[in-house]
Protein backbone atom coordinates (compact mmCIF):
# COMPACT_ATOMS: atom_id res chain seq x y z
CA UNK A 1 0.00 0.00 0.00
CA UNK A 2 1.41 3.31 -0.32
CA UNK A 3 0.99 4.34 3.48
CA UNK A 4 3.67 1.04 3.84
CA UNK A 5 6.18 3.07 1.29
CA UNK A 6 6.38 6.33 3.01
CA UNK A 7 10.03 7.59 3.98
CA UNK A 8 10.98 10.45 6.25
CA UNK A 9 8.03 11.77 7.97
CA UNK A 10 5.28 10.76 5.50
CA UNK A 11 7.73 11.64 2.05
CA UNK A 12 7.54 9.41 -0.73
CA UNK A 13 9.48 8.56 -3.74
CA UNK A 14 7.73 8.98 -6.95
CA UNK A 15 8.90 5.47 -8.14
CA UNK A 16 7.32 4.02 -5.31
CA UNK A 17 4.31 5.79 -5.68
CA UNK A 18 3.72 5.73 -9.14
CA UNK A 19 4.60 1.84 -9.32
CA UNK A 20 1.96 1.54 -5.97
CA UNK A 21 -0.59 3.84 -8.53
CA UNK A 22 -0.35 1.17 -10.60
CA UNK A 23 -1.07 -1.53 -8.85
CA UNK A 24 -3.76 -0.36 -7.01
CA UNK A 25 -5.73 2.05 -9.57
CA UNK A 26 -5.17 1.00 -12.65
CA UNK A 27 -4.41 -3.17 -13.16
CA UNK A 28 -7.69 -4.06 -12.18
CA UNK A 29 -9.86 -1.02 -13.67
CA UNK A 30 -8.79 -0.06 -17.34
CA UNK A 31 -8.36 -2.45 -19.97
CA UNK A 32 -5.68 -4.33 -20.37
CA UNK A 33 -3.67 -2.35 -23.31
CA UNK A 34 -4.33 0.95 -21.60
CA UNK A 35 -2.81 -0.38 -18.35
CA UNK A 36 0.49 -1.84 -20.60
CA UNK A 37 0.66 1.56 -21.88
CA UNK A 38 1.10 3.13 -18.16
CA UNK A 39 3.21 0.81 -17.37
CA UNK A 40 5.58 0.93 -20.17
CA UNK A 41 5.29 5.40 -19.68
CA UNK A 42 6.85 4.54 -16.27
CA UNK A 43 9.37 2.10 -16.02
CA UNK A 44 10.90 3.95 -19.27
CA UNK A 45 9.78 6.91 -19.90
CA UNK A 46 9.53 8.52 -16.69
CA UNK A 47 11.51 6.77 -13.58
CA UNK A 48 14.65 6.46 -15.46
CA UNK A 49 14.55 10.84 -15.31
CA UNK A 50 12.77 11.63 -12.28
CA UNK A 51 14.51 9.84 -9.55
CA UNK A 52 13.05 11.91 -6.83
CA UNK A 53 10.77 12.51 -3.95
CA UNK A 54 6.77 12.57 -4.91
CA UNK A 55 6.94 16.43 -2.91
CA UNK A 56 9.58 17.07 -5.42
CA UNK A 57 7.58 17.58 -8.52
CA UNK A 58 7.13 21.25 -9.05
CA UNK A 59 5.67 22.72 -12.08
CA UNK A 60 9.08 24.18 -13.72
CA UNK A 61 10.43 20.82 -12.82
CA UNK A 62 8.31 18.75 -14.57
CA UNK A 63 8.38 21.22 -17.83
CA UNK A 64 11.84 20.69 -17.89
CA UNK A 65 10.87 16.89 -18.27
CA UNK A 66 8.68 17.79 -20.66
CA UNK A 67 11.09 19.69 -23.04
CA UNK A 68 13.42 17.29 -22.56
CA UNK A 69 11.87 14.34 -23.79
CA UNK A 70 11.03 16.72 -27.04
CA UNK A 71 14.87 17.51 -27.32
CA UNK A 72 15.36 14.04 -27.47
CA UNK A 73 13.10 13.47 -30.67
CA UNK A 74 9.85 12.40 -28.79
CA UNK A 75 7.03 12.79 -31.02
CA UNK A 76 4.50 15.92 -29.71
CA UNK A 77 1.77 13.07 -29.94
CA UNK A 78 4.20 10.56 -27.55
CA UNK A 79 5.20 13.39 -25.39
CA UNK A 80 1.11 14.21 -25.12
CA UNK A 81 0.60 10.40 -23.90
CA UNK A 82 3.72 10.15 -21.80
CA UNK A 83 2.00 13.27 -19.82
CA UNK A 84 -0.87 11.57 -19.77
CA UNK A 85 0.28 8.84 -17.99
CA UNK A 86 1.69 11.44 -15.50
CA UNK A 87 -1.27 13.93 -14.94
CA UNK A 88 -3.33 11.14 -14.04
CA UNK A 89 -1.01 9.46 -11.60
CA UNK A 90 -0.38 13.14 -9.47
CA UNK A 91 -4.18 14.14 -10.21
CA UNK A 92 -4.94 10.88 -8.01
CA UNK A 93 -1.79 12.18 -5.63
CA UNK A 94 -3.77 15.02 -5.25
CA UNK A 95 -7.40 13.23 -4.08
CA UNK A 96 -8.09 11.36 -3.00
CA UNK A 97 -4.80 10.92 -1.79
CA UNK A 98 -3.92 13.99 -0.75
CA UNK A 99 -0.15 13.51 -0.86
CA UNK A 100 0.40 16.61 -2.53
CA UNK A 101 -1.62 19.80 -2.80
CA UNK A 102 -1.87 20.60 -6.54
CA UNK A 103 -0.78 19.06 -9.69
CA UNK A 104 2.21 19.80 -11.01
CA UNK A 105 1.68 19.01 -14.12
CA UNK A 106 -1.30 21.40 -15.11
CA UNK A 107 -0.52 24.31 -17.55
CA UNK A 108 2.49 22.72 -18.81
CA UNK A 109 3.65 23.35 -22.56
CA UNK A 110 4.05 20.08 -24.29
CA UNK A 111 6.64 21.55 -27.29
CA UNK A 112 7.01 20.34 -30.92
CA UNK A 113 10.03 17.88 -31.02
CA UNK A 114 13.08 18.51 -32.49
CA UNK A 115 13.50 16.79 -35.59
CA UNK A 116 16.62 14.37 -36.02
CA UNK A 117 15.73 13.80 -39.30
CA UNK A 118 15.52 17.54 -40.01
CA UNK A 119 18.87 18.39 -38.36
CA UNK A 120 20.22 15.40 -40.48
CA UNK A 121 18.99 16.75 -43.48
CA UNK A 122 20.27 20.11 -43.01
CA UNK A 123 24.26 18.74 -42.87
CA UNK A 124 23.44 17.14 -45.76
CA UNK A 125 22.40 20.43 -47.91
CA UNK A 126 25.57 22.05 -45.77
CA UNK A 127 27.41 18.73 -47.67
CA UNK A 128 26.24 19.14 -51.12
CA UNK A 129 26.82 22.80 -51.14
CA UNK A 130 30.41 21.95 -50.42
CA UNK A 131 30.37 19.23 -52.93
CA UNK A 132 28.64 21.32 -55.86
CA UNK A 133 31.35 24.02 -55.02
CA UNK A 134 34.00 21.65 -55.10
CA UNK A 135 32.54 20.64 -58.72
CA UNK A 136 32.28 24.16 -60.13
CA UNK A 137 35.56 24.39 -59.90
CA UNK A 138 36.97 21.65 -61.56
CA UNK A 139 34.34 21.96 -64.06
CA UNK A 140 35.23 25.43 -64.94
CA UNK A 141 39.12 24.43 -64.85
CA UNK A 142 38.36 21.80 -67.30
CA UNK A 143 36.42 23.91 -69.75
CA UNK A 144 33.15 22.04 -69.06
CA UNK A 145 29.60 23.41 -68.66
CA UNK A 146 27.88 23.47 -65.24
CA UNK A 147 25.73 20.36 -64.12
CA UNK A 148 23.84 19.00 -61.42
CA UNK A 149 26.13 17.13 -58.87
CA UNK A 150 23.62 14.50 -59.04
CA UNK A 151 24.81 14.05 -62.68
CA UNK A 152 27.72 13.08 -62.14
CA UNK A 153 26.45 10.22 -59.43
CA UNK A 154 24.32 9.23 -62.39
CA UNK A 155 27.14 9.49 -64.95
CA UNK A 156 28.92 7.40 -62.39
CA UNK A 157 26.12 4.71 -62.31
CA UNK A 158 25.79 4.45 -66.08
CA UNK A 159 29.64 4.22 -66.83
CA UNK A 160 29.61 1.76 -64.51
CA UNK A 161 26.85 -0.72 -66.06
CA UNK A 162 28.14 -0.21 -69.25
CA UNK A 163 31.52 -1.20 -68.44
CA UNK A 164 29.97 -4.36 -67.17
CA UNK A 165 29.29 -4.03 -63.53
CA UNK A 166 26.19 -5.81 -62.12
CA UNK A 167 23.21 -3.97 -60.85
CA UNK A 168 23.63 -5.16 -57.44
CA UNK A 169 27.30 -3.86 -57.72
CA UNK A 170 25.62 -0.58 -58.53
CA UNK A 171 23.34 -0.75 -55.91
CA UNK A 172 25.54 -1.05 -53.31
CA UNK A 173 27.95 1.55 -54.79
CA UNK A 174 25.00 4.30 -54.98
CA UNK A 175 23.80 2.88 -51.54
CA UNK A 176 19.76 2.46 -52.66
CA UNK A 177 18.21 0.68 -49.69
CA UNK A 178 17.24 -2.39 -52.23
CA UNK A 179 17.94 -3.39 -55.90
CA UNK A 180 14.55 -2.53 -57.18
CA UNK A 181 15.37 0.93 -57.19
CA UNK A 182 18.55 0.84 -58.80
CA UNK A 183 16.61 -1.26 -61.47
CA UNK A 184 13.65 1.14 -62.01
CA UNK A 185 15.89 3.81 -62.84
CA UNK A 186 18.60 2.44 -64.83
CA UNK A 187 15.90 -0.31 -66.39
CA UNK A 188 16.58 1.33 -69.66
CA UNK A 189 20.66 1.21 -69.70
CA UNK A 190 20.30 -2.23 -68.64
CA UNK A 191 17.73 -2.60 -71.93
CA UNK A 192 20.48 -1.17 -74.06
CA UNK A 193 23.26 -3.21 -73.06
CA UNK A 194 21.19 -6.61 -73.03
CA UNK A 195 20.02 -5.41 -77.25
CA UNK A 196 23.59 -4.89 -77.37
CA UNK A 197 24.84 -8.23 -76.40
CA UNK A 198 22.22 -9.87 -78.56
CA UNK A 199 23.57 -7.89 -81.32
CA UNK A 200 27.05 -8.79 -80.83
CA UNK A 201 26.50 -12.58 -80.58
CA UNK A 202 24.19 -11.92 -84.17
CA UNK A 203 27.09 -10.79 -85.60
CA UNK A 204 29.26 -13.68 -83.94
CA UNK A 205 27.23 -15.97 -85.35
CA UNK A 206 26.60 -14.70 -89.02
CA UNK A 207 30.94 -14.31 -88.28
CA UNK A 208 30.73 -18.46 -88.19
CA UNK A 209 28.85 -18.91 -91.11
CA UNK A 210 30.54 -16.68 -93.38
Amino acid sequence: MIGDLEINGGEILLKHYLKDWLAQYKQENVRKNIYILHERNVNTKILPILKIKLKDIKPLRYQKFISYLADQGYSKRTIEIIHGTMFNALATAVKPLKKIEENPCEGVTIPRAKSKKKEKLEYIKSDDITLFNALNRILKKAGLEKMPIHGLRHTHAVLLLESGASMKFVQERLGHKNITITSDVYSHISEKLENTSVDGYEEYMNSLKS
